[in-house]
């Protein structure tokens, strides 16, 4: 087998009538804009245009909210063993199967996207890979139509594809550059815009000669390009989804960020560059190496690389020793090991049934599923197409296959038992005024302040959580004694914290002055410093406090009673996230006071949980 990817997409041109998709409003929800970092608010304007995401009734991994994680050589969700059969559906942020009057490929319908997500759902998928969810540049309705020229409304079908994926429970793949000249751009538009020759044939999908590869080879050392592309990745990541509120870079709905598509000439040390710089901006999310290709073992990919959490192949035909041999490579450098694409067209039984026996391949993905569009097929030339229902005695035969595949592999996650999440051993480290006092008990840590509420009067207890890539740590605070007063939370791993005025509401303070208020009008906030201080509310009731460790990014929950909130009361990045998983650990600070009287509190139930 050649070590060269055998290429096999000719990109169909036929036109479909396209649907337009009925819409509702969509409240939605979050954090109040006072609340929220201003580089991170949803517009009202746009918030005014949000259209309704239905939620699928047949949703298979109801998760929304958490993101796919990396143990080793294993792909988990919620903690526990996560592993699938996918379909791949480039087309979902822009189709080349329907044109326009000059042959131009076309934004996908709401009912377009739908219908294709729908057919993943129904056969029991629960990955999508979608290269035009990320590649989107050189052509007049990309993201980046020419060098630094931004069309953000080219997001709208991004955002729609993947909010209506979060819906039905499904995690996505998402490639950022290509090999191949398609129609949605790749490396060569990049090294194209710095000068370099690129082909006179509109319709080469390749380099087609020695002087065109060697200047595409440039999108891998030039600093411009390079720079070229990180800026793209940078704008694509920070883009906030108009439908969910949500920055690209923290969605938990995209598993998978690859640094391209087939990119099997790629140098190592660009992948583990490149995957680094995609984990700066996207800390929870994971980064599989894009140099996987038809022919290319994962021995010659950046298998090593840091910041590389998957990588794997694609079969065009299917070998399933050569799968077998380098998952195993994979797995012995503590690599997830991902099916990319496969051929689905045959017999499938003994392919699936081998990536269903081999626990180091996290997943297998189709090429290709395409969506109906008023109950038709929407048409593509390569020869992989596939719909649901079938069109095929083989084709509804091959899906029959992967429903079974899929459904043990689904019933396999759900069956298995979620980690118990681990009680810490409180490290305390307390100080106390000469008005107020620290006392352990059996059952929690007891603060005593003085009347006054001045510094001398206060009592603080320090717990020094191990500030992990992914870390969530629940706590109970129970007033002992009623009133007025206020609690101060301090999260920091280095520096001394500042002292805070009490506020009519929540107040989360940083050292240096920089603020961001919760429940109440204030400034926007500036992330100056380790420190993060909640001050001001009434001690009638426990309050709950749970605050998420989550790479450079904390997310904080405060509540009374028995319901936890389902959104963050305040969350940041920045220069605080980076203090915060600093080596060494994060220190978790209780300082009581009190305006009037003597106030006291116990702090129980400390947890590291996942997050």
């Amino acid at each position: 087998m050649s070590a060269r990817p055998v290429h096999r997409t000719s990109w169909s041109t036929a036109v479909v009538a396209a649907v337009s998709a009925a819409a509702a409003v969509l409240t939605l929800a979050g954090p109040a804009a006072a609340s929220t970092p201003a580089h991170r608010r949803v517009p009202a304007a746009v918030r005014a245009a949000a259209v309704s995401v239905p939620r699928a009734a047949s949703a298979l991994l109801p998760t929304a909210d958490s993101f796919v994680t990396r143990s080793g050589s294993t792909l988990l969700l919620q903690g526990k063993p996560f592993r699938f059969v996918g379909a791949n559906e480039y087309y979902l942020g822009l189709d080349d199967n329907v044109r326009d009057a000059q042959g131009r490929p076309t934004y996908p319908t709401h009912a377009a996207i739908d219908s294709a997500l729908d057919a993943a759902v129904s056969l029991g998928a629960t990955v999508v890979r979608a290269h035009t969810l990320g590649i989107s540049v050189g052509s007049p309705r990309s993201v980046e139509p020419s060098l630094g020229r931004w069309n953000d409304a080219a997001f709208e079908p991004v955002d729609y594809a993947v909010a209506a994926a979060r819906a039905r429970g499904l995690r996505l793949m998402v490639p950022l550059t290509d090999e191949w000249r398609y129609y949605h751009g790749g490396k060569s538009t990049f090294t194209a815009w710095r000068g370099y020759a690129g082909s006179t044939d509109p319709g080469a999908t390749a380099a087609d000669d020695a002087v065109q590869r060697d200047a595409e080879a440039h999108f891998y050392s030039d600093p411009a390009v390079i720079s070229d592309f990180r800026a793209y990745v940078a704008h694509v990541l920070g883009h906030v989804n108009r439908y969910t509120g949500t920055a690209m870079s923290s969605e938990p709905t995209i598993a998978v960020w690859e640094t391209g598509n087939e990119l099997w000439d790629a140098p190592n040390s660009w992948t583990a560059s490149t995957a680094a710089y995609i984990k700066s901006l996207a800390p929870r999310q994971l980064v599989a190496d894009g140099s996987a290709a038809n022919g290319k073992h994962v021995a010659d990919a950046a298998v090593d690389a840091p910041a590389v959490d998957i990588v794997g192949g694609h079969f065009y035909p299917r070998d399933p020793a050569w799968m077998q041999q380098d998952a195993a490579v994979a797995a012995g450098h503590g690599k997830a090991y991902v099916v990319g694409e496969f051929d689905w067209t045959g017999d499938l039984s003994s392919w699936l049934s081998k990536i269903a026996a081999t626990p180091a391949v996290s997943g297998g993905i189709l090429w290709t599923l395409l969506p109906r569009i008023a109950g038709k097929p929407e048409q593509h030339g390569d020869g992989y197409a596939m719909w649901v229902p079938g069109t095929t005695a083989q084709m509804t035969s091959a899906q029959q296959q992967i429903r079974s595949t899929a459904a043990a592999l689904t019933r396999s996650w759900q069956q298995a038992a979620a980690p118990a999440p681990a009680a810490v051993a409180p490290q305390w480290s307390t100080w106390a005024g000469p008005g107020g006092s620290v006392q352990t008990t059996t059952s929690g840590l007891v603060l005593r302040t003085g009347a006054t509420g001045g510094w001398a009067d206060k009592a603080s207890a320090r717990l020094v959580a191990a500030a992990s890539a992914d870390t969530r740590v629940r706590a109970t605070v129970v007033p002992v004694t009623t009133g007025e007063s206020y609690l101060s939370l301090v999260l920091r791993s280095a520096g001394s914290a500042t002292s805070v005025a009490d506020e009519a509401g929540y107040r989360v303070e940083l050292d240096g002055g920089g603020y961001a208020s919760v429940g109440r009008r204030g400034a926007a906030p500036a992330l100056l410093s380790p420190s993060l201080h909640i001050d001001g509310f009434a001690a009638g009731s426990p309050l709950s406090i749970e605050f998420a460790v989550r790479g450079t990014a904390l997310e904080l929950r405060l509540w009374t009673g028995p319901v936890r909130p389902s959104q963050p009361t305040w969350s940041g990045d920045d220069d605080t996230a980076a203090a915060v998983a600093a080596p060494g650990g994060a220190a978790f600070s209780l300082n009581g006071g009190a305006a009037a009287a003597p106030t006291e509190w116990k702090i129980t139930s400390w947890q590291v949980l996942p997050a």
